[in-house]
């Protein structure tokens, strides 16, 4: 990626082109691009952890996966910006699980290169969306904002624009491009060799899944002893239900707990052999470009020179003709 790219991991194509404002190019795996002022735009998109589809082993496995990609490539990111639909009510535990798991993959470093952004300001109660503001601003982003976020910027319509109650899409690519590019901590952990779940954002995960396994294990153990205690047939029934459902779910989050520990590996060697793959095809190309200048100068690959009365041997890696 050059000084006029940028990279911002957003959540949906319709949310890219009104923030970029015009209609980007999918590029193919949550990946697109448009030009802006004369800066190419790359922005990722990611799934949010608790997903209906994906369990947070998973979706942290696609995230790791894109943002690795981007590493090995050597493509910096310059900013992120974190959204909250300002028509939402109060924090559920699923939005603060996503701000703390954005967190644990940006690392205090990168936090320089994060925007908060509100959207839906058109479709919103203004004076309750800039009460909600002030409240997500100084119970939960504040600690954020006080290492390096970036305060807030509004998203909204045209006539929000006009009244001066939402920042203009230009405002927020603006400053957002003015960020110094960086690796984010789970990409400098991935990039020192740590296994997905030795990092950070990893651990985090790892936690989580532990504490729900402990919690559904104590739920099943307790209505086991309510069915021990119990001597109604229909309520001993109804345990049994309920017992019945513990066992699945244990079995559920065992298996994406087991699941997390191998597949990231593989995921990460078959990425590996495909980018050298891709490397290989990039110098055997430069090669065969390498030999056909070289033999019009009457030069053949191994760096003799043609015709001229003998052979003359000479170093021709890194000559410039």
């Amino acid at each position: 990626m050059n000084a006029a790219s940028s990279s911002l991991p957003l959540q949906s194509h319709r949310l890219v082109n009104k923030i970029c404002g015009r209609e980007v190019a999918d590029v193919g795996e949550g990946q697109y691009v448009t030009i802006v002022n004369g800066e190419t735009i790359t922005s990722i998109d990611t799934p949010g952890f608790d997903d209906t589809y994906l369990s947070d082993g998973e979706v942290l496995e696609r995230i790791a996966m894109s943002l690795f990609t981007h590493y090995k490539g050597g493509h910096k990111l310059s900013g992120l910006l974190f959204l909250r639909d300002i028509t939402m009510g109060k924090m559920t535990n699923t939005a603060l699980k996503n701000l703390d798991m954005f967190h644990h993959l940006c690392g205090d470093q990168s936090l320089k290169n994060v925007m908060f952004l509100t959207t839906k300001w058109d479709k919103a109660f203004t004076p309750f969306a800039q009460k909600h503001e002030e409240e997500l601003t100084k119970n939960f982003w504040s600690g954020m904002i006080e290492l390096g976020c970036s305060r807030p910027k509004r998203l909204g319509g045209v006539a929000n624009y006009s009244s001066g109650i939402v920042d203009p899409i230009s405002d927020v690519i603006a400053q957002v491009l003015k960020f110094q590019p960086s690796w984010l901590l789970i990409q400098r952990q991935l990039g020192s060799g740590q296994h997905i779940l030795d990092t950070t954002a990893g651990q985090k995960v790892d936690q989580d899944l532990s504490l729900e396994i402990k919690k559904t294990q104590d739920s099943f153990n307790s209505t086991l002893a309510q069915i021990e205690k119990s001597h109604e047939d229909t309520i001993r029934a109804a345990l049994r239900d309920e017992a019945d459902e513990y066992v699945r779910e244990l079995a559920e989050a065992q298996e994406h707990k087991k699941a997390s520990e191998v597949s990231f590996e593989k995921v990460m060697k078959a990425e590996e052999e495909r980018l050298m793959k891709v490397e290989k095809e990039r110098r055997e190309k430069e090669q065969e470009e390498w030999n056909n200048k070289m033999y019009r100068y009457g030069i053949d690959a191994t760096g003799a020179v043609l015709g001229a009365g003998g052979w003359m041997l000479f170093e021709v890696i890194g000559m410039q003709i």
